[in-house]
């Protein structure tokens, strides 16, 4: 092919593959297995408290405020029992708070108020501004009947 003078030839740009070899999988994973294991007990109440949002985010994840908003109330629920998995750290403690069906609606029911305000707030703000929007109506009918009595009811342009 011929090149115009104008543009430089095509070439191709060589990448280096950064593949791992076998001994180096195996050593990661093993990393992977060992820390999982050191941090099980917190894996375990985060994985389990977490559902809601977890479920959140495979469901409707093009949703981010949805997920913000229920995963932080969320996360605030659950953070009570990682604290407490974290003084006491054993997989019993952390399948024990499990066993005590208050601590599971707490956790999950955090997650519920999370959607809750996601629903509620936005209409308590229409409600607000339309309660705000007839007071000021209601004040300029007031003014414009001050100025009817003034200047007569032509004022109104009617």
């Amino acid at each position: 092919m011929s090149n115009n003078g104008n543009l430089p030839p095509l070439t191709r740009n060589k990448k280096k593959s950064s593949h791992l070899g076998a001994a180096q999988k195996f050593l990661l994973l093993l990393l992977i297995v060992i820390a999982l294991m050191r941090v099980l007990p917190i894996v375990v109440v985060l994985f389990i408290g977490l559902l809601p949002t977890i479920t959140l985010m495979i469901v409707d994840s093009k949703n981010i405020n949805k997920l913000i908003i229920v995963g932080c109330f969320n996360l605030a629920g659950v953070f009570v029992y990682v604290f407490n998995v974290m003084r006491n750290y054993s997989v019993d403690n952390a399948l024990f708070i499990f066993s005590d069906i208050f601590n599971i609606i707490l956790m999950l029911g955090s997650a519920a108020i999370g959607l809750l305000v996601y629903y509620e707030i936005p209409l308590l703000f229409v409600y607000i501004s339309r309660a705000t929007n007839q007071r000021h109506i209601a004040s300029i009918d007031a003014r414009v009947e001050k100025l009817k009595e003034i200047w007569g009811p032509e004022v109104t342009g009617k």
